[in-house]
């Protein structure tokens, strides 16, 4: 032990023993790289494990070459045959600096570093490997799904070994092959985010359906019903009948009776097939208001007035002006004078502009 003292002495124990200190010595653990300290051990992960060899692992240690040492890697602590080749990941290696041969005998190897090999070998996302989706479709239109906690990002390529992830925007081609990786950042780790490997990218066929897309407005009262019973245009009221969904892409149908917004656009599918969709825009325009059932009199030496201000408001409010009666009065004017003594019917009838 470094800086203990021992004795030497006959085996018949009547000799006088002789005292020797013994002095060990040897060369600092070499600083590594990823840590930046002289760590007794520690655990390293890669992203691309594979041909990582002993000349990597030595590239990750700073080597005290002034004093002409260099790296060398062992698989047991204690062992003399140094390692070279592939490292295997879950294997444990021993790295040490250690004299370079051609130097004078005497100086020492260091203590060896403990290293832990642990491969972040990142697998490709989960992803259906045909896609069917409309003419016009954009890579972010392809589905794939990460499966990892710390999953940050899904990239689609043009070819495996591409390094250069394509746009969101980029426009698909029909029966062209995608490759798609994730991107994994492990909180623990303490290297960069990792990637899929390009050889274990996930291929994807790509089909693309002719798009069949139907543009039309349908025009609403912005009331509905009859006497004083009236609510908002619904989903329901549009044209034709069946399931009506909020964009091209919706997978939930709306209610019937969600109010229709104006000016908002609404997707009608033909079956299963989103390729082939009518949109509506739907425009709302004022409910033509007549007003409600009135009865007023007159007296008979009374002043012509204009008949529609006498009628009674509904409950959209007091009566548009722009309606006419019948029988007719002209300008809507009633004037009792032109009528005997009596009771007399005038419907007010005010024009839809639908």
């Amino acid at each position: 032990m470094d800086g203990e003292t021992y004795y030497v002495g006959g085996e018949s124990g009547q000799c006088e023993r002789i005292t020797i200190t013994v002095v060990v010595e040897s060369e600092l653990l070499p600083q590594n790289t990823i840590t930046n300290d002289r760590s007794s051990g520690f655990t390293f992960s890669n992203c691309t494990p594979t041909n990582f060899d002993e000349g990597d692992l030595s590239d990750l240690f700073v080597v005290d070459d002034e004093n002409n040492y260099r790296i060398a890697v062992y698989t047991t602590e204690e062992g003399s045959d140094e390692f070279t080749g592939e490292l295997v990941a879950g294997n444990s290696y021993y790295i040490a600096q250690v004299p370079i041969s051609t130097i004078e005998p005497g100086n020492c190897p260091s203590q060896r570093v403990a290293f832990g090999y642990d491969p972040n070998q990142i697998e490709a996302p989960d992803t259906e490997t045909s896609q069917t989706l409309c003419e016009g479709s954009t890579v972010a239109d392809l589905e794939a799904e990460g499966t990892y906690n710390n999953t940050q990002a899904i990239r689609w390529y043009r070819s495996r070994n591409a390094t250069s992830p394509l746009a969101a925007g980029t426009e698909l081609i029909s029966g062209q092959v995608y490759y798609v990786g994730q991107v994994v950042n492990d909180a623990e780790r303490i290297t960069p985010p990792c990637e899929t490997p390009t050889a274990d990218r996930a291929e994807v066929v790509v089909e693309l359906t002719p798009t069949d897309l139907t543009e039309e407005t349908q025009r609403f009262c912005e009331s509905i019903g009859e006497g004083n019973n009236f609510r908002g245009p619904e989903v329901q009221d549009l044209s034709p009948a069946g399931e009506w969904f909020a964009d091209e892409t919706s997978t939930e149908p709306l209610d019937p009776n969600t109010e229709l917004v104006d000016e908002e656009d609404y997707f009608n599918r033909d079956g299963d097939n989103e390729c082939s969709q009518l949109r509506v825009t739907a425009d709302f325009f004022s409910t033509p208001n007549a007003g409600s059932t009135t009865q007023t009199s007159f007296c008979e030496n009374g002043e012509p007035e204009n008949l529609v201000d006498r009628i009674n408001d509904s409950q959209l409010g007091a009566p548009d002006q722009t309606g006419s009666f019948s029988p007719t009065l002209e300008n809507n004017i009633f004037d009792p004078s032109e009528y005997e003594p009596g009771n007399y019917n005038f419907t007010y009838i005010v024009e839809s502009f639908a």
